[in-house]
């Protein structure tokens, strides 16, 4: 039976490899397989546990409509997504969890499912052949012989644990629909976003606030920065047991999220995007960024990436545990999603942002792969992850940057400059807040293809020295001696602004921005409205885009702006296509490949007093070009070769001569990009005042001179830099050199103004003013009394001992008041008095005394020494000093030899003596603690009786190895008792002895040396060593 079986098997896999249309029966068995290699073998199912759910077909119109794909449910234990071509992968998504509704559908599922059926549509419209792999696949799942594969995913658990979703309870912030008497869905590019900001648990607190029109709801705001987000009281899910903190914690971070990126909302779908697809427009990747703290992101387009790069960034990203955020579009629109695990065959896992209905796991092509890419608008959010840096600006609102920080690094000073321009630049302040720029070299993000992002409202300004104070005059900048230059690298867009109306217009001034490179439109700037002024743009290239210095897309102006060398496809210095203000610029020696060298506009340009020259078209002088709808309003400006408007001037292509016939620019060194005017220049007071707002033009020099503003970036006159320095001190007001400045704080500081010379000069004058501290100095010392105080300009003879304060006041040496504050401490002769005791024979040798107690006995002395102490003062030191006697102690006794004496500490063994007198001595240490020797005079006898008794008693044999024999000789003594004891007096034996003769048993006891007592009750009859061998 089973051989039958592996044969109906075999004619399916033969019958797939020459038709490509899988029926439904091999379709189950592909299901069946590829499910049981994913799942333990206690849950796997049968093919009868399968069952098809979905079978959708081809929307070509024909008589026999071929399906495309199959869903199968395994029962209530997930689904299995199965293609109905053998052309591409069998399996195009799977789940081990839940079952597929068809009656409740995540619209951004059905949108993927589309993908695929758009995919395979394709590959059997144009007979596209099936890989090798691709049908060894098809054949391994047909045969059942592939191994069944350990866990579930390669990459470990899904990261995102939430199941959130866009209706009930999460929508509850959102906009109320009177009408339909229902709040508005949240949206699911809002509920991919929250969730992973959620994962992250940032931010604590968000950046600024935003508001924006939404009809019919009208204005909706959103404070991020004084709203805590409090992800901790955020469940995996709302339901209706879930506590009304915690809805409302989720509500408030998804109407948020939307108001942040201008979501359209609707009760039966809310719409936004998720890529910022134009710079500065509203999206889920610019909102992270400006105000989330997320400034890091990168947004791909996989249009520009293989599928096998593809799939490698996508699994990069959740090796880093970073969730994805990925867009895909169909034909019902675009839907986002959370992408946050794969498994080891690249099905990718999708949280579809649906309260967790068909999260599982999808290939991202079924193409896989092929000659054809079928992407469909995938569009990805990565390298999401907060960011630590931390902006304070000062009371004055001002942040402060260099090219490396300092101190803190949090923008709050110039000592305290932050070194993250970028980032600083594109998230939103609550307050008004400018940004200054010290000079130096800035690169921004190299991994976006823009670099800097100014974010609507934000004023940023280069061209500082680093130590201005915050009431410097930001007129008196200059470019030239302080460049502040952002630099493309030429590898991406430079800067991107943002703002289109005098409420949000953001501003860009005093910059060099360079080497831009893009293939889109505005290498050097993007201005998706915004202001620019006092800036040079040069070098950047448009490849095959438009706009190489400058691509304006919302309403903008710019002001003193020098634009050259720019090149594009169109408008190699500036592309307008929105209302648009070029004020005093200078548009030289850009170049287009189409059309409109200087610039080209597609929409409304106003030109005042700007000078182009030398801009080409393919090596053709182009200045201005547009479309025949545009309006170029031109007046007030040198144009080369001419252009019509009001007042303007037709420029000659030299830039110098003397035909008086011609106008002549006359730049002082164009080879070598100085473009200020000469002597004679036809663009000398040729402009219209009225036109330009700012005081200064790009050199920093004053704008009008002779009453007429000059055409270009340059007011010609002569100019001089003085630069000064000077002191004052803290407390006085800096009045002198035309310069009238209070001090703030203790430092450098500088100041400048412009002056206006009665022969029309402009004098910049810039001063470096040190403030300096009328400080107070502190200082302690000490004085003997009766001693005068010469020291630190003091003279003075203390009346009495303690501490007095001192005080005089002089002249720094930078001639500032100066106070110096003595602490003295005057200090008497003292007197120190010392006890001590000692024993006679002992030395006294402390405090300075030497004293040998022999020659003095035994009693109370008292002794004096006169020293210096340690503050140098006279200094008693008596001593009061007790000498105790040492005692020799004689005692007399006496002991009969046999017996132990123990007495005052002695311990004597006379059974070894001879009579006579025994002296010993020990020493001891008295009531006083001296030491004491006492001597033992020890008489050693022999008694008559006891020397009569010793003859009683026989001891045998001794030394003895076991046994000791004890024969009393008199029976008239026994019974008689026997003890042996060791050398510390430890009895060992003891027996009573009731016969004449006994053997008494030592084999137990070690050898060495002891005592053998034989007693009777009234007395000892003998006391003798024994040995054991």
């Amino acid at each position: 039976m089973k051989k039958v079986l592996l044969f109906f098997v075999y004619l399916i896999s033969l019958q797939l490899l020459v038709a490509n249309q899988v029926d439904t029966l091999a379709a189950k068995q592909v299901a069946l397989h590829f499910y049981n290699s994913k799942t333990a073998a206690s849950i796997q199912k049968n093919l009868q546990e399968f069952v098809l759910v979905y079978p959708s077909t081809s929307q070509q119109k024909s008589v026999n409509q071929e399906a495309l794909v199959y869903i199968y449910n395994a029962g209530d234990a997930g689904f299995v997504i199965v293609a109905a071509d053998n052309r591409v992968r069998p399996i195009l998504g799977y789940s081990t969890e839940g079952a597929y509704n068809p009656n409740h559908i995540p619209p951004a599922f059905m949108s993927w499912i589309q993908s695929y059926e758009d995919e395979i549509q394709y590959a059997i419209d144009n007979e596209i052949s099936a890989t090798s792999s691709t049908t060894q696949a098809w054949q391994a799942l047909l045969s059942g012989t592939l191994f069944r594969q350990k866990g579930t995913t390669a990459s470990g658990s899904p990261m995102i644990t939430t199941k959130w979703g866009q209706g009930n309870r999460y929508n509850s912030q959102c906009p109320f629909d009177v009408n339909l008497n229902t709040h508005c869905v949240t949206g699911c590019v809002v509920v991919a976003m929250a969730q992973v900001m959620n994962y992250w648990k940032h931010p604590h607190k968000g950046f600024g606030a935003h508001t924006y029109v939404d009809h019919p709801f009208g204005l909706l705001s959103a404070d991020f920065e004084n709203t805590i987000y409090r992800f901790d009281s955020m469940p995996n899910a709302l339901s209706s047991y879930t506590p009304a903190n915690q809805i409302y914690a989720v509500a408030v971070l998804m109407y948020h999220c939307g108001v942040s990126m201008e979501m359209d909302y609707g009760v039966y779908g809310s719409n936004a995007s998720l890529a910022e697809y134009v710079p500065g427009s509203p999206s889920a990747e610019l909102a992270l960024k400006s105000f989330f703290g997320y400034p890091d992101i990168i947004g791909l387009h996989r249009s520009q990436h293989s599928d096998s790069l593809w799939i490698q960034i996508l699994k990069n990203e959740i090796d880093s545990a970073r969730p994805i955020l990925y867009r895909a579009s169909g034909d019902v629109g675009g839907h986002a999603f959370v992408l946050d695990a794969y498994d080891d065959s690249n099905y990718f896992h999708i949280n579809w942002g649906w309260t967790g209905y068909a999260d599982g796991y999808f290939s991202v092509s079924s193409l896989n792969p092929a000659s054809y890419s079928f992407p469909n608008g995938h569009y990805i959010l990565i390298n999401i992850k907060p960011s630590d840096y931390v902006i304070n600006p000062d009371s004055n609102h001002i942040v402060y940057i260099s090219p490396t920080g300092a101190g803190k690094k949090d923008g709050s000073s110039w000592s305290n400059a932050s070194p993250h321009l970028a980032f600083a630049m594109q998230r939103k302040y609550t307050n008004p807040t400018q940004i200054w720029v010290k000079e130096g070299m800035y690169f921004g993000d190299t991994n976006n293809k823009t670099a800097f992002r100014l974010a609507e409202s934000n004023t940023i300004f280069g061209s500082f020295a680093g130590n201005e104070s915050s009431t410097f005059n930001l007129s008196m900048r200059n470019l030239s001696q302080h460049p502040t230059i952002l630099d493309g690298q030429n590898k991406h867009r430079i800067l991107s602004t943002a703002g289109a109306t005098d409420t949000n217009r953001s501003l860009c001034d005093g910059f060099i921005i360079q080497n831009g490179f893009c293939n889109e439109g505005g290498a050097g700037i993007y201005m998706n409205g915004g202001k620019l002024q006092n800036c040079v743009i040069q070098y950047n290239i448009s490849d095959s885009g438009y706009g190489g210095g400058v691509y304006v897309n919302g309403n903008a102006r710019l002001t003193n702006c020098n634009i050259h060398h720019n090149k594009a496809l169109f408008g190699g210095g500036a592309i307008i296509w929105d209302t648009t203000y070029l004020v005093n610029c200078n548009f030289i020696s850009n170049m287009a490949v189409s059309n409109g060298g200087g610039i080209y506009n597609g929409d409304t340009c106003f030109v005042r007093n700007c000078i182009f020259w030398d801009n080409t078209r393919n090596a053709y002088f182009n200045q201005i070009a547009s479309n025949s709808s545009a309006v170029t309003d031109v007046s007030y400006s040198a144009i080369q070769s001419n252009y019509s408007g009001t007042s303007n001037i037709n420029l000659d292509v030299d830039n110098d001569g003397s035909d008086t016939n011609y106008a002549y620019v006359k730049f002082t060194d164009p080879d070598n990009y100085d473009y200020s005017l000469q002597a004679h220049s036809a663009c000398i007071n040729a402009g219209y005042s009225p036109y330009n707002d700012q005081p200064i033009d790009l050199a920093g020099s004053i704008r009008i001179k002779d009453s007429l503003i000059d055409i270009g970036a340059y007011e010609y006159g002569c100019f001089t830099t003085n630069f000064l320095k000077d002191s004052i001190c803290m407390g006085y007001i800096y009045h002198s050199r035309d310069f009238y400045y209070v001090p703030e704080k203790i430092g450098s500081v500088w100041l400048s103004q412009h002056l206006f010379t009665d022969n029309q000069c402009d004098s910049l004058v810039y001063l470096e003013l040190y403030v300096l501290s009328s400080d107070t100095t502190y200082l302690e010392d000490t004085l003997c009394l009766g001693n005068p105080y010469i020291n630190h300009g003091f003279d003075t003879l203390p009346p009495k001992a303690g501490i007095i304060m001192l005080h005089r006041t002089h002249t720094n040496s930078y001639g500032c008041d100066s106070t110096i504050a003595l602490t003295l401490c005057v200090i008497p002769p003292d007197t120190t008095r010392f006890e001590h005791e000692l024993c006679v024979g002992d030395t006294f040798n402390q405090h300075g005394f030497d004293i040998h107690s022999d020659s003095l006995g035994y009693g109370d002395f008292f002794f004096t020494l006169s020293s210096n102490n340690v503050h140098g003062c006279d200094s008693i030191v008596q001593l009061s000093l007790k000498v105790h006697p040492v005692h020799d102690t004689i005692l007399y006794d006496e002991v009969v030899i046999g017996e132990i004496y123990k007495k005052n500490e002695f311990l004597v063994y006379t059974d070894t003596l001879s009579p006579g007198v025994l002296q010993l001595h020990r020493t001891v240490q008295n009531q006083y603690g001296c030491d004491s020797v006492i001597h033992l005079h020890l008489q050693v006898k022999v008694g008559v009786n006891d020397f009569i008794e010793d003859h009683h008693v026989l001891l045998f044999p001794n030394p003895t190895q076991d046994v000791i024999n004890i024969h009393v000789l008199t029976n008239s003594i026994l019974p008689v008792r026997m003890i042996v004891c060791d050398i510390s007096g430890k009895i060992l034996k003891d027996e009573i002895l009731y016969q004449q003769t006994s053997s008494i048993d030592l084999s137990n006891i070690a050898k060495g040396m002891y005592f053998l007592t034989i007693k009777t009750e009234q007395k000892i009859i003998r006391t003798m060593k024994l040995i054991k061998q």
